[in-house]
């Protein structure tokens, strides 16, 4: 019978098992496709360059003779090139504008009387877990998310964490032939937690999860090859999954897949909901500011690394004064079909100060903890927030 070990079960052992420090050298492997965003003027866009070839067309058009005309259009033909290439934290101006835009739109906070009391219905409405049991007994926990059905496996807490041999793994699950999936996800979550001895320094807790998401509008053959409906979907998952561990073994990465319970209790420990509000006598409020989303009084700011060698660098470090750090390598696939990498990585932090007199800790002084540099996502943190459970939501 599948079972996974409890998250109070795994929390010492993953003491135990850290990542690589910061300090030491990794080995070369898996690189990320790619990353959201880069610094300079790369990657170049098509409009951009269109929005470039009309600026120049313009101002050759009315520089010869130098006149009034031909002086406004040097002015908007700089204002154009300047508004489209020069980028500031990761985005041009006009990329800011359009996340402007975008952030007013969605900027509410829930304070109603029917808010949802439960924290993953507040940040996921329309979430279900359900209950799939195999052919070998085996019972596996399935979450759902729109039209996408989702599987998680947690690694186990015997060894030592190795991010390029879990990497590696994900990656060719995802590019797995006769299951396409729709994404796939690394996810790491660490906290401080107790020495493991009097006198002794805090050891950090880590948790490991692997998600997997299929979505049958997507790549309906491999459901059809199994039932075809939510059976067949299910099926596909299911054994999309398996495979999964069966990789990490062959890794020597020993793992499981998680049942409904416990995929339910491991994205509430991934979510960081204030502790308080897991009781479900309370309204869960989720608010999002330009600069931070909360699910209760935690407050969560999102970063990607600003260089493309960081992606795998920073996977399952910890920031040391952080509530919790969450990491987040996901793969997903563009339009064109191309399979394309994504880190991002989530602090917590408490909302207020521990004592009176101390300053509130802010989110980018407590990032420079995990020893790369990275791009703060304002304005984007509840789209971050949700796309770092691990759920592979990034399709």
């Amino acid at each position: 019978m599948n079972s996974a070990p409890s998250i109070a079960s795994t929390a010492g052992d993953w003491a135990k098992g850290a990542s690589t420090p910061p300090g030491k050298s990794r080995r070369r492997g898996a690189r990320p496709a790619g990353m959201p965003w880069k610094a300079g003027i790369t990657p170049v866009r098509a409009a951009q360059v269109a929005v470039w070839e009309l600026a120049g067309l313009a101002v050759l058009a009315t520089v010869f003779p130098l006149g009034a005309a031909g002086i406004v259009a040097i002015a908007l033909g700089a204002v154009a090139v300047l508004f489209t290439s020069v980028r500031f934290d990761g985005l041009c101006w006009y990329q800011w504008c359009d996340v402007q835009v975008h952030h007013r739109r969605r900027h509410r906070r829930v304070t109603s009387a029917g808010a949802p009391r439960d924290p993953l219905e507040a940040v996921l409405p329309g979430l279900r877990i359900s209950r799939h049991v195999d052919r070998a007994g085996n019972r596996i926990g399935l979450a759902r998310v729109d039209d996408g059905w989702s599987a998680v496996v947690r690694l186990a807490p015997t060894g030592r964490m190795d991010s390029e041999a879990l990497v590696s793994a994900l990656r060719t699950t995802f590019d797995r032939v006769d299951i396409r999936l729709s994404g796939a996800e690394l996810v790491t979550w660490s906290v401080t937690g107790p020495p493991a001895h009097r006198g002794a320094p805090p050891e950090n807790v880590r948790i490991c999860w692997l998600a997997l998401r299929y979505l049958p509008s997507a790549a309906p053959r491999a459901a059809l090859a199994r039932g075809g409906a939510e059976r067949g979907a299910a099926r596909t998952i299911a054994s999309a999954a398996f495979g999964l561990v069966n990789q990490l073994a062959a890794a020597g990465q020993p793992s499981a897949v998680l049942d409904e319970q416990q995929l339910r209790q491991d994205l509430l420990v991934a979510l960081g909901a204030d502790p308080a509000g897991l009781t479900g006598h309370s309204a869960i409020v989720v608010t999002e500011t330009w600069r931070d989303w909360r699910a209760g009084r935690v407050r969560q700011t999102c970063f990607v690394p600003r260089k493309e060698r960081d992606a795998l660098t920073v996977l399952g470090r910890h920031a040391p004064q952080a509530a919790f750090t969450c990491t987040s390598y996901a793969l997903s696939r563009t339009p064109r079909g191309e399979v394309r990498g994504a880190t991002t990585v989530r602090i917590g932090l408490p909302a207020a100060a521990k004592q009176q007199h101390e300053p509130v800790l802010r989110p980018d002084h407590v990032a420079h903890g995990l020893g790369v540099k990275l791009f703060t996502l304002n304005g984007r943190h509840a789209h971050h927030a949700r796309a770092t459970l691990p759920l592979a939501l990034n399709d």
